[in-house]
């Protein structure tokens, strides 16, 4: 059995129909608030073993979504032999969350699990089978988020911002990246003697689901400000710079792992890179957490695409997207730290 999710996210904010899927997401015909859920659900050749061979095609079977948290409609459940499950094409199930839209909550976050399982259903006996591990999407109508104004995406695995050094425009800040993640030892500050740098946020295949190990955003000024506070003099060791040259900070000064966190010690690196360049990486990571929903203390992970490579160095899985946003991404008013 097959069983593919898919999550929506509206049109930006402001526009006409901004809390329907884009169309482009969506069946041709169909409409559906952004703030939904589509579980398609496919049965494959069946071949059984054991006891009552002869009957197996005639047993009869539901499937369910599973869903807590959410609104499943009148399809989930659907009761069917396992021959027309086998037979039947895909079985569609909606799940919905739209209701959050009216939340005191400021982002309007509210959350959906799902637990596909199936159970059968002849011969008197009732028999549970749980089809894969409990997957929660997170659903949000938050204004922060510009690009599309509602939508929900998966949280029980957290995404992979990743950075490609074949991009000129941003290689210089994608090698600082690559090396405070894979060399850390080679960075600013030095340690001297002390514990060997253990630098966070690289993803880690074995532990998708991040754990304490990711980095978590910040939206916050004061630890924006408290981070650049102690990153911006730790470059300035390295050497008297002007511009067009700047400071680099790795974890994000947007993040709770950055330099001027309580926990960070020397797990965190500076490089002096050139002002363009930091610039390019700020709109990469702008877009990025817009694609992905990324809110206030929101986990991620971070990669880097080699020189020369198309994937990233860790191997992590998915598609990188390279489509554009949905609207332009000004640099002018980006701000680099510590120059003079």
């Amino acid at each position: 059995m097959v069983i593919v999710v898919h999550s929506y996210v509206g049109h930006m904010i402001g526009r006409a129909n901004e809390y329907q899927a884009r169309p482009s997401d969506v069946p041709i015909g169909r409409t559906l608030a952004s703030r939904k859920i589509r579980m398609q659900i496919q049965m494959g050749p069946v071949s059984a073993t054991g006891s009552f061979l002869d009957d197996w095609d005639d047993r009869w079977m539901r499937v369910y979504s599973g869903a807590a948290g959410c609104t499943a409609d009148a399809n989930d459940g659907a009761h069917k032999t396992v021959e027309d499950w086998a037979e039947g094409g895909i079985h569609e199930v909606i799940l919905d969350r739209t209701s959050d839209d009216n939340s005191p909550d400021a982002d309007k976050k509210s959350s959906c699990t799902i637990n596909p399982n199936v159970r059968y259903t002849t011969h008197a006996f009732w028999v549970r089978k749980d089809l894969e591990n409990p997957h929660t999407f997170r659903c949000d109508s938050s204004r922060a988020i510009l690009f599309y104004s509602s939508g929900c995406v998966l949280s029980t695995l957290r995404p992979v911002l990743i950075f490609d050094e074949n991009n000129a425009n941003e290689i210089q800040a994608a090698r600082h990246v690559w090396t405070a993640l894979y060399d850390p030892a080679v960075t600013y500050p030095k340690v001297g003697s002390g514990p060997a740098k253990k630098i966070p946020g690289g993803f880690i295949p074995h532990a998708p689901s991040c754990a304490n190990l990711c980095l978590r955003r910040s939206t916050s000024k004061g630890v924006e400000k408290a981070n650049r506070d102690v990153a911006i003099p730790e470059c300035k060791k390295i050497r008297n710079y002007v511009r067009p040259d700047s400071c680099d900070e790795y974890p994000f000064a947007t993040t709770l792992q950055g330099a001027g966190q309580t926990n960070t010690g020397y797990n965190y690196s500076v490089a002096i890179i050139h002002e363009t360049q930091n610039c390019s990486q700020g709109g990469t990571m702008v877009q990025w957490y817009q694609r992905n929903r990324i809110l206030d203390l929101d986990s991620y992970w971070v990669d880097v695409i080699r020189q020369g490579y198309s994937r990233p160095h860790s191997g992590a899985p998915g598609t990188v997207a390279h489509d554009p946003a949905p609207t332009s991404i000004s640099l002018a008013t980006c701000t680099i730290d510590g120059v003079s």
